[in-house]
C-alpha cells in the first residue's frame, strides 16, 4: 500500500504495477468492489498517518495522482477509483459516513456537497483541502458521467453514468461558479498562483463540461486522465 508514496523517480515504475494489480475483470461484484475500496482507504490513511506534520486528506492527495491511470486500467479499478472518490467527499464535506463503498450517481454524490457553504470554504479550508475536494467531484465526473466507455459496467449491472437532470446540473454549476468567482477574488487580491491555477481548473475540468449535460452529448473525458498537471501548495 505504499506503491504511491516515496520518491517520485521511481513512480512511473510503480504505476506500471500499480495497473497491472487492476488489471481483472472477474472482480466487479459490490462486495468485491467495496472490499478492495476499503482496504486501500484504511491503508493508505494508516501510511499517510506516519508522515510528519500530516493532515486527514494527504492520503486523499496521494491517491488522486494515481486514480486517473487506475481508471484507464481496468473496469474494476474504475469502479474502485469512483468508490474512493465518492469516500473523499463524503469525509471532506463530513457527511454520513459510508455504508458501502460502492459509487451511485452524480446526484447522491452532489447531495454532499449541499452541506457546504462556500464561505466557509474560503474561511476555513487550506486551499490544498479546497484542490482535493474539487479535484474529487472532477474526476468523477470525468470517469463516470461523460464517458462513453462504460457499457461494461452498465452490463455489469451498475448504474448512474450520465448527467443528472438539467436542475441539478444546473444547481452544481451554480455552485462551482461561485466557488470559482470567490477563489478567483481572493488570489488575485493576494497574488496566489496556486489560488488562480486551481481556478482555472474549475474552469477547464467542471464548468466547462457542465454545458454540455442540457445536449446530452457523450465525451471521452473519462478516458483520459482529467487535465492533471499538479497544482504547486
Amino acid at each position: 500500500m505504499l506503491l504511491i508514496l516515496g520518491d517520485p523517480e521511481i513512480q512511473n515504475q510503480r504505476l506500471e504495477l500499480l495497473n497491472d494489480c487492476f488489471n481483472y475483470s472477474d472482480m466487479l461484484k459490490p462486495t468485491m468492489i467495496d472490499y478492495a475500496t476499503r482496504e486501500l482507504l484504511d491503508n493508505l490513511k494508516f501510511a499517510a498517518s506516519l508522515a510528519e506534520n500530516h493532515t486527514d486528506y494527504d492520503y486523499m492527495l496521494y491517491l488522486l495522482w494515481a486514480i486517473p491511470h487506475i481508471i484507464t486500467a481496468s473496469e474494476t479499478g474504475k469502479m474502485i477509483s469512483l468508490g474512493l472518490l465518492r469516500a473523499f467527499i463524503a469525509e471532506l464535506t463530513s457527511s454520513s459516513p459510508v455504508v458501502m463503498h460502492i459509487y451511485r450517481n452524480i446526484s447522491e454524490v452532489w447531495q454532499m456537497f449541499k452541506t457546504l457553504k462556500v464561505e466557509a470554504i474560503l474561511d476555513e479550508w487550506t486551499l490544498k483541502k479546497t484542490y482535493t475536494l474539487v479535484k474529487s467531484f472532477a474526476l468523477i465526473l470525468a470517469a463516470a458521467a461523460l464517458n462513453s466507455n462504460n457499457a461494461a459496467l452498465k452490463q455489469a449491472g451498475y448504474r448512474g453514468f450520465e448527467l443528472p437532470q438539467a436542475e441539478t446540473c444546473t444547481e452544481i454549476s451554480e455552485w462551482f461558479k461561485i466557488l470559482r468567482n470567490k477563489l478567483e477574488e481572493k488570489h488575485k487580491a493576494d497574488k496566489c498562483k496556486a489560488g488562480l491555477m486551481l481556478v482555472r481548473f474549475i474552469d477547464f475540468n467542471i464548468l466547462n463540461l457542465l454545458p454540455e449535460a442540457g445536449n446530452e452529448i457523450a465525451s471521452e473525458a473519462g478516458n483520459e486522465a482529467v487535465r492533471n498537471k499538479r497544482i504547486s501548495f
